[in-house]
């Protein structure tokens, strides 16, 4: 919900028509004019394909109207009765306006927005961190799926109500040069994390340094709002991350560190607490499981033993190391992204935790990764031959895997027509990761799942 001032406080308004009909305080905000309920404020966005103004006669519910200032839509508003229209410059800088105006409004009334970043993890520690609250029956607002770019950020943050809302958790993405910093100048997060650093939309990202430079703006901006104080999660086993430091940091890793993980079966321990669950596998879950719990206890130190409880029945969902059953198969599929760095810890994790008899792997191009494309593939081949199980390629780039791999093994241009549950009859596990792009659920049908 946002102010009715915060419409009306933007530098560059061209035109207000109905201004005198303005009587809400507040309002909701709606882009879909199917989707219109009663009061709500209709942002008009300009699409590729379509602009939103072309659906204003469609609207009966709508109070107000921002849309993009054009000579025709102007002299169309002129003659609007019944809602105010309000003409702007752009709509982009409008919605950046809007989010900044809004975040700090949630900031000053209270409301905790815990930012999440980084080049693998964020997602799912973003989906730990809502189980964590919806466990323990705190209102929050969080980032829809993966949600997390210059349009996603303003209005995850448009749904927050700082009189309902006690927490947002909020994921931060970004695949281009100064996109973090655009979206942290628009929000106030209180704290955070930082997963990691690795291989992911290296297109436009020369070195692993450019990726900590524009992931560590998450940090100096908690670091300014907060005076240092605010929280952040440092992950001190990242040769980046490690360097970074303030008072309200606190290190996590594997070696030293003031959160330290060590793992044994099911469990993570760590400063004396151990945190159980059966769903998921991978040192690296078990670390995004302990700092989604560190950022909630900070908020709600009272429910120690709520949050402790609440780990044990955390199951990831949305092709993401999501654990099926299949034709009798234990399926692990992890479908929604993929890059170097994480589809070699998956791997890793899979075959320490399942073994390789009896278990294949369906591997598939990663997207996104620039000029290097082709090497990144070679040396996921290189690391893939360490394990004695079989592998079925999907995709691009198979002749650089093959090559790397230095083994023959199966390939298919896409997972369209193919049989495979003929293909996969002679199998007891089965793992599999590629980029979204692939749809590697097609494979199972997840549909029924």
């Amino acid at each position: 919900m946002v102010l009715a001032q915060h419409l009306l406080n933007y530098s560059k308004i061209k035109s207000v028509f109905n201004k005198e009909l303005l009587s809400e305080s507040e309002f909701a905000i709606c882009t879909n004019s199917r989707l219109e309920k009663e009061g709500d404020c209709f942002l008009a966005i300009v699409g590729e394909v379509h602009d939103g103004f072309k659906f204003i006669g469609n609207l009966k519910k709508i109070k107000v109207c921002v849309y993009q200032s054009s000579a025709e839509k102007d002299n169309i508003a002129s003659k609007i009765k019944g809602i105010t229209l309000i003409s702007v410059d752009s709509m982009e800088k409008f919605i950046f306006h809007l989010c900044h105006e809004h975040s700090e409004r949630c900031f000053r009334d209270g409301v905790k927005t815990i930012a999440i970043s980084g080049s693998n993890g964020k997602t799912t520690t973003k989906e730990m961190i809502k189980h964590f609250l919806t466990e323990i029956d705190e209102p929050y607002i969080a980032t829809l799926k993966n949600d997390n770019n210059h349009f996603g950020v303003p209005f995850t943050m448009f749904r927050v109500s700082p009189e309902k809302h006690k927490v947002v958790v909020l994921e931060y993405g970004s695949n281009h040069p100064g996109e973090m910093k655009q979206l942290c100048d628009i929000t106030y997060p209180s704290l955070g994390v930082t997963t990691n650093i690795g291989y992911t939309h290296m297109e436009f990202f020369d070195e692993l340094e450019d990726v900590f430079k524009e992931e560590s703006k998450i940090f100096h901006r908690v670091y300014g709002l907060t005076d240092g104080s605010g929280l952040f999660l440092i992950n001190n086993d990242d040769e980046f991350l490690k360097n970074l430091t303030s008072k309200g940091c606190r290190t996590f890793g594997t070696g030293q560190a003031q959160i330290k993980y060590s793992f044994n079966g099911s469990t993570v321990e760590f400063n004396g607490m151990k945190l159980e669950n059966s769903n998921i596998i991978g040192d690296y879950n078990f670390i995004n499981l302990g700092n989604a719990f560190e950022l909630t206890l900070s908020i709600f130190p009272e429910k120690k033993e709520e949050l402790i409880r609440a780990a044990k029945t955390f199951k990831s969902t949305n092709n993401r190391s999501q654990w099926l059953d299949w034709e009798s198969k234990k399926v692990f599929l992890d479908a929604y992204n993929a890059n170097p760095s994480s589809m070699e810890v998956a791997i890793k994790s899979y075959v320490d935790h399942i073994g390789s008899n009896e278990s294949v792997l369906i591997l598939g191009q990663m997207n996104e990764l620039g000029s290097k494309s082709k090497n990144y593939h070679k040396e996921l081949g290189e690391f893939t031959s360490k394990f004695s199980v079989d592998v079925i390629y999907v995709g691009q780039f198979f002749e650089q895997f093959r090559e790397g791999i230095d083994r023959n093994i199966k390939h298919f241009e896409s997972v369209e027509n193919v049989d495979w549950k003929s293909e996969l009859a002679t199998y007891k596990n089965v793992f599999a990761k590629a980029s979204r792009s692939l749809q590697l659920e097609k494979i199972f049908d997840i549909t029924k799942h």
